[in-house]
């Protein structure tokens, strides 16, 4: 169990000496309360159980013998440190939270030593779509080939507080003509190398989704019997295998959204058993290659009546669930058209638009927890949600950062972008020069940090 979670850099002025508290992990403050009490305490997201305090009682003192030991040495200069291994209640030295594998355990999400995790950050287009290869303009971008694409930009997003990155593929673009028999796309395959580099660097983990079977000029295409043709599925199974046999050594590539929502696909499945069973089949294809992979179920809207853009519902898994471990349901959620009027049609909605916040806000709780299940016993990973850049939606973006966050739920903002071809330009968080804040991106800031 983590004491905590990240260690920082330290060195120079400090030495050894003053910067041995970092080095062992245990801030004073936190380690005082965790000594007052017997009760379950949370250390920066981390939950321990009493049932660790003891334990803590006895290594806490043991912290202060060697802080007092280390501070009678004369301080030396350690140059720039920078420690990767965290110390854990049962004394082991372990590596820190952004190197080990995640899995499920109940409602949450929980690395190998048992702290629960978070991930918590926004989505970045994209390798599903066929203008991928274009160059993005204008300066100083010229001298990257790929569009949306820049390790800069992965500076920015950490610097906001984000801890994962939601990040879409498709089969085309690696395998043309879906033929998968043939070796990958060169250029494609070293960009998506040169992302997972740059989010290990980082510790910014990766969740891959499929958002297209094929992809051209960003309509997402599938044929016409996919949910028929076992070989449709397979080439599907068959590149998910490639990508996670690809960095099965990588835990920084946390999981996969086998697919990204399934209704653009054919029109949808025809039934929650043919989804389930589907679902099924493929996570048990794709752990023979990597077991420790979470998988991100999205719902299929087979029983979807409402009107609602991003309208999902998970009441199907309560008599017809996924039957696998590792299971995390992605939901995804657009509460606009161009302008806030067309939520109107909900008590929410209505009062949100006519300025009534905290009753919005209590409304739209009430109506996802029922909606999507929220009682279900398993995580919730919002993996898609946007806003329109006005007051009545960053009011709304803000108030759903807070649901999200109080009930234990993960999420990533959709999407990290510029203006983007067929897309909403207003609800993007940042500028042209892909790094200047919008309004979207400040409430984005102030809630993951």
């Amino acid at each position: 169990m983590l004491v905590y979670g990240e260690v920082e850099s330290f060195g120079g002025y400090w030495g050894w000496s003053g910067g041995l508290w970092d080095l062992l992990a245990v801030r004073r403050a936190e380690a005082k309360r965790i000594l007052r009490t017997r009760e379950n305490v949370s250390v920066k997201g981390y939950h321990i159980p009493n049932v660790q305090v003891a334990k803590m009682k006895r290594y806490a003192l043991k912290l202060g013998i060697l802080l007092f030991c280390f501070t009678m040495i004369p301080s030396v200069s350690a140059g720039e440190l920078t420690v990767s291994k965290i110390i854990s209640t049962s004394g082991e030295i372990g590596y820190k939270d952004g190197l080990s594998w995640l899995h499920v355990d109940g409602r949450y999400i929980k690395d190998e030593l048992g702290a629960t995790v978070y991930l918590r950050g926004v989505n970045k287009l994209t390798l599903a779509s066929a203008d991928s290869l274009t160059s993005r303009a204008p300066p100083p971008y010229e001298e990257f080939m790929w569009h949306n694409l820049a390790e800069s930009d992965f500076d920015t997003i950490k610097s906001l507080g984000a801890n994962c990155i939601r990040f879409g593929l498709s089969v085309e673009n690696f395998f043309p003509d879906f033929n998968l028999d043939l070796p990958p796309n060169a250029d494609f395959l070293a960009m998506l190398d040169n992302i997972v580099n740059w989010c290990e660097k980082r510790d910014v983990r990766i969740i891959f989704t499929l958002q297209s079977y094929n992809a051209i000029d960003g309509i997402p295409l599938a044929p016409s019997d996919y949910w028929t043709n076992p070989m449709n599925q397979e080439n599907v199974n068959r590149f998910w295998r490639f990508v996670a046999d690809r960095y099965k050594e990588r835990p920084i590539v946390c999981g996969i959204n086998y697919m990204c929502e399934p209704w653009h696909w054919a029109g949808g499945p025809p039934s929650n058993e043919v989804y389930r069973n589907w679902m099924e089949i493929a996570i048990d294809t794709i752990t023979q290659v990597n077991p420790q992979l979470l998988f991100f179920v999205s719902d299929a809207r087979v029983d979807d009546s409402q009107p609602l853009s991003g309208e999902n519902s998970f009441r199907w898994m309560r008599d017809t669930p996924v039957r696998r471990d590792n299971i995390i349901l992605s939901p995804h959620f657009y509460p606009y058209d161009g302008d806030w009027n067309w939520m109107s049609g909900t008590d929410w909605g209505a009062a949100y638009a006519e300025g009534r916040y905290d009753e919005g806000k209590r409304l739209f709780a009430d109506w996802i927890w029922d909606q999507w299940c929220a009682d279900l016993n398993y995580p919730f990973m919002v993996g898609e949600f946007a806003c329109v850049n006005h007051t009545v939606g960053l009011e709304w973006l803000q108030d759903f950062y807070e649901i999200m966050n109080d009930w234990g739920w993960n999420h990533a903002y959709y999407a990290w972008q510029a203006q983007y071809p067929g897309t909403l330009p207003d609800i993007y968080p940042v500028e042209g020069d892909w790094h200047t804040l919008r309004p979207q991106g400040e409430v984005i800031k102030a809630c993951l940090s």
